[in-house]
């Protein structure tokens, strides 16, 4: 398909530190890549948290892992949410698995590594400072010392700060230090903000999905541990999808089918329920959807206006008790930037953005073909290649095919 040359610049990427990861991330993301984590636990629930109840069919901590010796609170937790914390570990120390265990791929019960043996005595400080002096609240973590830096550094550096940098010093004195420090809130009526509808309204107008029934997507997904993937999907909105992975050879297939999906490899068959099901919808639709992020469980408001390089964008926000999600669109364009979240772990908060980038008009749709998962410890690289709307697509595709 011809794609019209018409496109929209979109700010740089964000700045990342480097990061290496201690878990392969989530079954796939379209790649395919299965999920794997450390064996790091801790020693008592923080005040104000409690565990998470098992979704249906999900295995729990206790039943996934072996040798678990300091988080035995959270045994009947979902093991998920194990991964979510070793996510946050990674990012605070820019380390990947083989920093504690003894290879990438395991075997990850193995305490053949000092490190691994000091992150417990780490997680149990962690616990007694927040303990003893905040009573129980999450306020000291892996990141308060060390800053993505395995070894923290206790020796302040002497003052050496230009004219510039103390000017913003002192701005920063009279910041509140929380998203309210960089969003510009209007003080008049000419400048009001809009709702949070109004903003989703103007965003799936300036997409012009209201007539597009099926596409057909093929690109590549880059990601730094894990090598170049090449991928093919197909949608039939609003709710069926297929997608085909391949990577050094061997081909997966995931499949959504309104409440139903499938995992398949060369040598499995398997059935996607509960949170995997759900987990694998919102991937899909994250990357894939022409409008992403358009339901939302929790309420929406923008809570005003930020900056990113030269551009302004409406700052959507939703919030529960332990996560955040803020949607930045254009002001201009009516086009999605970024979405961010922000999740509580056990551990601390885990941070997660994704990028939308290199808008393009493909037959009045404005579509981003480059889609960049910015986590904690690495980053997934979507390239869309070519992309076709409103193509037949035979319903066997969102089907579990015979044996």
């Amino acid at each position: 398909m011809n794609i019209s040359s018409r496109s929209i610049s979109r700010p740089g990427t964000i700045d990342m530190k480097k990061k290496l990861t201690c878990i392969v991330l989530m079954l796939a993301t379209i790649a395919g890549i299965k999920l794997i984590s450390l064996n790091v636990t801790a020693q008592s629930v923080p005040a104000g948290q409690t565990t998470s109840a098992k979704p249906t069919g999900e295995k729990t901590v206790g039943e996934t892992f072996k040798n678990i010796q300091v988080l035995t609170d959270y045994k009947d937790a979902p093991a998920t949410d194990l991964f979510k914390a070793m996510q946050f570990m990674s990012g605070s120390l820019s380390v990947s698995c083989n920093y504690c265990h003894v290879s990438q791929q395991g075997p990850f019960d193995s305490d053949a590594k000092k490190t691994k043996l000091k992150a417990r005595e780490m997680i149990k400080m962690t616990r007694a400072i927040n303990d003893a002096n905040f009573d129980g609240r999450q306020v000291v973590t892996c990141n308060t010392c060390h800053q993505g830096n395995p070894h923290p550094n206790g020796v302040p550096d002497p003052w050496y700060k230009t004219p510039e940098q103390i000017a913003a010093y002192n701005t920063s004195l009279q910041a509140v230090g929380t998203i309210e420090a960089t969003v510009t809130r209007p003080t008049d009526a000419v400048t009001a903000l809009p709702d949070a509808e109004q903003v989703m309204t103007a965003y799936r107008t300036a997409v012009g999905a209201k007539s597009l029934k099926s596409i057909h997507v093929t690109g590549t997904n880059s990601v730094a541990e894990g090598g170049d993937t090449s991928f093919e999907a197909y949608l039939a909105l609003p709710d069926k999808f297929s997608v085909m992975t391949k990577s050094r050879g061997i081909e997966i297939t995931e499949i959504l089918n309104g409440g139903k999906g499938w995992r398949l490899t060369p040598k499995s068959r398997t059935e996607l329920v509960s949170g995997n099901l759900s987990s694998a919808r919102a991937r899909f639709e994250s990357i894939l959807s022409p409008v992403k992020f358009e339901q939302s469980a929790d309420p929406r408001k923008v809570v005003g206006i930020e900056k990113i390089g030269n551009e302004s964008f409406y700052v959507v926000e939703s919030r529960t008790a332990t996560e955040t999600e803020r949607l930045y669109f254009d002001v201009r364009s009516g086009l999605l930037y970024k979405q961010r979240e922000e999740l509580g772990t056990w551990l601390g908060t885990r941070v997660e953005e994704t990028t939308f980038e290199d808008y393009r008009d493909v037959h009045g749709l404005m579509l981003a073909f480059l889609v960049t998962n910015h986590y904690m410890e690495d980053e997934f690289i979507f390239k869309i290649l070519q992309i076709q709307t409103n193509v037949k697509v035979d319903p066997a595709k969102f089907e579990l095919p015979a044996k």
